[in-house]
């Protein structure tokens, strides 16, 4: 009866060792995607910026 609770008890870690990996594994799908958004979203308001020149907006309304 022990023996059967260890292999048990073994394949459950692994299945949830697979779940943790692939949870882990999309998370750093998410941080990599957000993380491109985030600067092209810093690229685009520094081309806006400049395409509006340095008489529209100064560095105090920045």
């Amino acid at each position: 009866m022990g023996v059967q609770m260890n292999e048990a008890s073994s394949t459950l870690r692994r299945m949830y060792s697979c779940v943790f990996m692939d949870q882990l594994e999309l998370l750093e799908e998410k941080r990599e995607r957000l993380n491109s958004l985030i600067e092209q979203g810093w690229f685009s308001i520094s081309k806006a910026r400049y395409s509006m020149g340095t008489a529209c907006l100064n560095t105090t309304v920045w």
